[in-house]
């Protein structure tokens, strides 16, 4: 129980602090921005979905959902190459690292999509992890943390 406790806690600090980071790139109102925000919102979601298989049978259908938003949203990003050039502090050549990492994004959200469609909870928080890891391997190139 107690550990059930500190692992909902330790999933919602995670969840604010990667929701409080800012993308180097995204403007306060572009496209971009708006759509990290929707991906850390539906990633959430899903997040909260397959933390367990209790959890999941309940909210299967929204997982299949989310990930089809996920989706439309990876898309979205692989058009952000534009904004990647103009980051300062990118080892290497920015805009083909933006290309790689959002195609990465994309390729991994459209595996959840087609694992979430067959309802199985391990495949779906496997195939969700993936999407997770392309995430952070994007953030470790384009996120710089404030720094005060």
């Amino acid at each position: 129980m107690i550990k059930n406790k500190f692992r909902v806690i330790t999933s919602s600090f995670a969840a604010l602090a990667v929701a409080a980071g800012t993308l180097v790139i995204a403007d306060e109102h572009g496209p971009l921005h708006e759509a990290m925000e929707k991906v850390n919102k539906v990633n959430n979601a899903i997040n909260k979905a397959v933390r367990t298989p209790v959890a999941y049978k309940k909210d299967a259908k929204a997982v299949t959902e989310n990930s089809k938003e996920l989706v439309k949203l990876a898309k979205v990003t692989v058009d952000g190459v534009a904004e990647a050039k103009k980051v300062k502090g990118v080892k290497g050549d920015p805009e083909a690292q933006w290309k790689t990492l959002a195609a990465d994004f994309l390729k991994t959200s459209e595996e959840l999509a087609k694992v979430a469609e067959k309802e199985d909870h391990a495949a779906t928080k496997n195939a969700h992890q993936a999407v997770k890891k392309s995430c952070s391997g994007c953030h470790e190139v384009f996120r710089v943390e404030d720094e005060k």
